[in-house]
């Protein structure tokens, strides 16, 4: 089942509580997950800041990323981020880097890290984001990813090394989908100098 503006409905079961997408019909109750602008507008409501945890998929294992994201959950994260590891990660510090390179060491992959989200939906619908370099959504071709990370569950994807204006085929077919988009702004710091007279910098002191 699909909602044209929100990817695919979830449906709880009545009688055992679990969601699942194929529930007897006598029984289920179809859910429509919070969006991200939602969840930020009912917590701005509430005079409350957005928490946004971090999580590596397959970090410290696969089945315990499920738990973790379920926890956060439970304890108030209100949209988690979900990393698809990558070999290369130089845009992050060294604790996501090496989440990274333990988590590609137990086997993580895009199609791992889709399964766990999957998983995830089971038993949440909180808000996620997947957080990925272009790299591996290229090698596992974008259009496919972005048909099967909104039919896993997700709601956002967010590219580190792609800066908003960059590359706008891959903004288009990002914005076509059912996905938001996390923009990245790149920052720059632009210094001007202005001389009152010709002279050395340091030189003389101004009075």
């Amino acid at each position: 089942p699909w909602h044209p503006q929100r990817g695919p409905l979830y449906f709880f079961n009545s009688l055992l509580d679990e969601p699942r997408h194929l529930a007897p019909s006598s029984t289920r109750i179809a859910i429509l997950m919070p969006t991200i602008s939602e969840r930020f507008a009912e917590r701005r409501g509430e005079g409350r800041a957005t928490l946004v945890p971090y999580v590596t998929s397959g970090f410290p294992s696969r089945s315990s990323t499920v738990d973790v994201l379920a926890g956060l959950a439970e304890a108030g994260g209100d949209v988690l981020e979900l990393g698809i590891p990558f070999s290369d990660p130089l845009a992050d510090g060294p604790t996501i880097q090496d989440s990274t390179f333990r988590a590609l060491e137990g086997g993580m992959t895009v199609e791992g890290t889709l399964d766990v989200l999957a998983e995830f939906r089971r038993v949440s619908d909180a808000p996620i984001v997947l957080f990925s370099y272009m790299n591996p959504l290229l090698r596992y071709g974008l259009e496919a990813f972005l048909k099967d990370a909104t039919e896993a569950g997700a709601q956002g994807l967010l590219l580190t090394d792609v800066p908003t204006g960059s590359d706008l085929e891959i903004e288009a077919a990002i914005l076509a989908s059912p996905l938001d988009l996390i923009r990245l702004i790149e920052m720059r710091v632009i210094l001007i100098f202005v001389f009152g007279q010709i002279s050395i910098a340091g030189e003389n002191a101004f009075s």
